[in-house]
């Protein structure tokens, strides 16, 4: 059942079960609970999903499918069920109390917004932190230039006005999608989208070898 204008969106694959639990407590841990859930479960045995009381919508590939073919069908499904507001997330990582609520919140002002990174290893343990803030001096991003080089807007800690995907469609075999995405929506609105850097919002972004 829908909740609210807000989706958020995570792909469950094998490498990522273990980190489930502590996705999902991130989850519930928020502090609003206006938004549902697509998971997007890509050829996964014997699945069992931790509990929460946001509604959760699973839609199960059995087939091998591309990454960029899933989050195209991610995006999809927001636009066809007239969501607002698009939140993307990693099953293998975690974020803030206020990661959902204030990321709302700027897209209100704002087509995009992406999220401070702390870097964690696979115990949860900081390696790095604010990893982003060594890169950004700013907290808006104004030119698809200043990401050319950098593939560093994932869609792990991003999240967009899905009014800004008109026209979208779905793809495959783009090895990259999340740095294409962002990169042809500055191009596509002649660096018109506005961004904003959420430094207040932690993203805790796993390194692993998975």
């Amino acid at each position: 059942m829908k909740k609210g204008n807000t989706l958020v969106v995570a792909v469950i694959y094998e490498g990522v079960k273990q980190y489930l639990s502590e996705y999902f407590n991130a989850i519930n841990n928020q502090d609003t609970d206006c938004f549902n859930i697509l998971l997007l479960i890509d050829n996964v045995k014997y699945l069992k999903l931790p509990n929460t009381s946001i509604d959760c919508k699973e839609i199960v590939f059995n087939k091998k499918r591309s990454p960029a073919r899933i989050r195209s069908d991610a995006i999809s499904y927001a636009r066809d069920n007239h969501y607002e507001y698009l939140i993307f997330s990693d099953m293998d990582d975690f974020f803030s109390t206020n990661r959902i609520s204030a990321s709302v919140e700027n897209l209100q002002k704002y087509d995009f917004v992406f999220n401070e990174l702390d870097l964690v290893d696979q115990d949860s343990q900081i390696i790095e932190p604010k990893l982003l803030s060594k890169i950004f001096h700013s907290d808006k991003i104004l030119n698809f230039s200043e990401i050319i080089d950098f593939n560093i807007l994932g869609l792990t800690h991003t999240a967009l006005n899905v009014n800004v995907l008109e026209g979208f469609k779905n793809l495959d075999g783009i090895p990259a999608f999340d740095w294409w995405l962002f990169k042809t929506l500055l191009l596509q609105t002649n660096n018109m989208l506005n961004m904003y850097y959420g430094c207040l919002q932690l993203y805790y972004y796993r390194r692993t070898t998975c």
